[in-house]
């Protein structure tokens, strides 16, 4: 444990990885959601239980995980962690949107203990877009702490992108950060072209654009598809 010594106050991979010690998965290739079933059913047996349902079998509650978010494997616990990642999928709605790329954790630069993760793709309108994202304070949603793309570069203290944790459906939650952010879930628990298990939400802002869209996430395959609103 002599490497992680070297870099003091961060958790251990976070110190291992600064310190020389220790290195990122290899990229996974890029995942074909044209086509979604197939999820082995050993790997779902993890998402089952973590869905609460009332006698009918209606989805209740339910916890969401990172991994949810980055399309990684999911070992069923928790605890909220940004566990090591480098993964590329392409999401099939819309069909021309780009692929997606999401790798780290690492120490975000604006305050080295907070570890965060780096989503990139390149759009035809703003051409490559790099997003920092963190577990927010209240330990319920992913938020980005940094935007750069073509027309705009810089902070952002967004409360929420994602939700985490355990959320109920049909669940509202709102934030006093600067955009006013709402998350609402709409589908908690669904099959979505073929994928059990499926997360749908609105994601609400004041911004004036590209501030109000629907997402779906899928296990194994992080987001599928977005709908603009």
């Amino acid at each position: 444990m002599r490497c992680a010594k070297r870099v003091l106050g961060l958790p251990l991979f976070a110190a291992l990885l600064l310190a020389g010690c220790a290195t990122l998965p290899p990229a996974k290739p890029v995942q074909d959601l044209k086509v979604l079933s197939g999820t082995p059913e050993a790997a779902l047996s993890v998402w089952d239980d973590a869905t609460e349902r009332d006698s009918s079998g209606k989805p209740v509650r339910r916890f969401i995980p990172v991994e949810l978010w980055t399309g990684a494997d999911w070992a069923g616990g928790r605890t909220l962690a940004l566990e090591p990642v480098r993964l590329s999928h392409k999401p099939a709605i819309p069909s021309d949107h780009p692929v997606i790329t999401i790798e780290g954790p690492e120490p975000w630069a604006g305050d080295p203990t907070v570890m965060v993760l780096k989503r990139a793709r390149r759009s035809g309108r703003t051409g490559e877009i790099v997003q920092l994202f963190r577990i927010n304070t209240d330990n319920d949603g992913l938020g980005r702490v940094s935007d750069s793309r073509a027309h705009r570069a810089g902070p952002v203290a967004e409360a929420s992108k994602f939700p985490l944790g355990w959320w109920q459906a049909g669940e509202t939650r709102a934030y006093e950060d600067r955009q006013r952010t709402r998350i609402i879930i709409e589908e908690l628990d669904y099959v979505f072209l073929g994928v059990p298990h499926a997360l749908r939400y609105r994601w609400q802002t004041n911004l004036e654009s590209d501030g109000d869209n629907s997402y779906v996430f899928a296990p194994g395959r992080g987001l599928v598809a977005v709908f603009h609103h």
